[in-house]
């Protein structure tokens, strides 16, 4: 009987930084802004990415353009007891 090949956790590819963050902080939601950062430059390296951009997506997410695209429950726990 022939062995299955191992498979390899294939890489994640995003369209845009948007979807990274998004996708990022429903998966981690406790992820902080220097590994949110890290995870950035390593998809879109030319980005201009800086800190104040982790607080945007964060605050558009709690009560902004992201909003419905969680749950109460991804919300709670990015947010804790500040979430709405």
């Amino acid at each position: 009987m022939a062995k299955k090949a191992k498979r390899t956790k294939k890489e994640q590819t995003y369209a845009t930084i948007s979807n990274l963050v998004l996708s990022t902080f429903k998966k981690d939601a406790k992820i902080n802004k220097e590994d949110l950062e890290e995870k950035v430059k390593k998809h879109f390296p030319e980005s201009k990415w800086k800190n104040t951009h982790y607080y945007w997506y964060r605050q558009h997410i709690k009560d902004g353009r992201y909003t419905t695209q969680f749950n109460e429950k991804q919300l709670k726990n990015i947010f804790g007891k500040e979430s709405k």
